[in-house]
């Protein structure tokens, strides 16, 4: 039996230029994963609305690996307890993450994946996206050098055909916020969520309202349109 990868989406909702999941894919079958974390969700510092963000971009690449033939597993609860079940009906995994920069709560999460997986003898790989170090990977006299190597690495593309695993034990649909405790925190207009919208933001600022940046960035009146509005969708 081929090992099965998994492919544990954190926050890179999307399939171009996604290293792990371009990499996933061409050592074997890949089981595409998203974990809702109860206790990520009581945390001060997230809310009703980021979690109403986060759900289209989950429910968008799920949209996207259904057309080429795959299906995003959503489970919820604690990432370490997930894989466990997992492991259980496949036997043999890797998994595969972006390197995620959050805050402390995630931070001890992944070391608590990580100790999983080295128990368990899984292959956790966790490529960088951004020119961020973490840990004992931390060179402050060659960061630049790091950096600039980093960003020049050409866009990760994936196989022209990809095999997916089917899995189908405890798959659930995206809880609404309420059931994560999660209230309405009086935001009245959402920003699109999901890869397409942002494509269509950045290319307005790019073509259209960028033309006054310099101007109607720091007005109450202009700062609106006039920013370039990527911030959701590059967290």
């Amino acid at each position: 039996m081929s090992t099965v990868q998994i492919v544990w989406l954190k926050k890179a909702f999307r399939l171009s230029d996604h290293v792990a999941l371009s990499s996933a894919a061409r050592q074997g079958p890949v089981l595409p994963l998203y974990v809702v974390e109860p206790e990520y969700w009581s945390l001060p510092d997230t809310s009703y609305r980021q979690y109403c963000f986060l759900k289209g971009c989950v429910e968008e690449i799920a949209e996207d690996l259904a057309a080429l033939g795959g299906q995003l597993v959503i489970a919820q609860g604690s990432v370490v307890d997930v894989l466990r079940k997992i492991q259980t009906e496949f036997g043999q995994l890797q998994l595969w993450s972006h390197q995620e920069t959050g805050n402390y709560w995630t931070y001890q999460r992944d070391i608590a994946v990580r100790a999983w997986c080295e128990e368990n003898d899984v292959q956790f790989h966790e490529p960088l996206q951004f020119g961020v170090w973490r840990g004992s990977k931390i060179d402050r006299d060659n960061w630049a050098k790091q950096w600039d190597a980093l960003m020049a690495e050409p866009i990760a593309t994936l196989p022209e055909e990809v095999s997916f695993a089917s899995y189908a034990s405890n798959i659930i649909a995206l809880p609404k916020p309420e059931a994560l405790g999660l209230e309405p925190d009086g935001i009245s207009e959402l920003q699109t969520p999901g890869r397409k919208a942002a494509i269509a933001i950045l290319n307005s600022f790019l073509h259209v309202r960028g033309e006054k940046y310099r101007t109607d960035m720091s007005s109450p009146v202009t700062g609106e349109s006039g920013r370039a509005r990527l911030s959701p969708h590059l967290t």
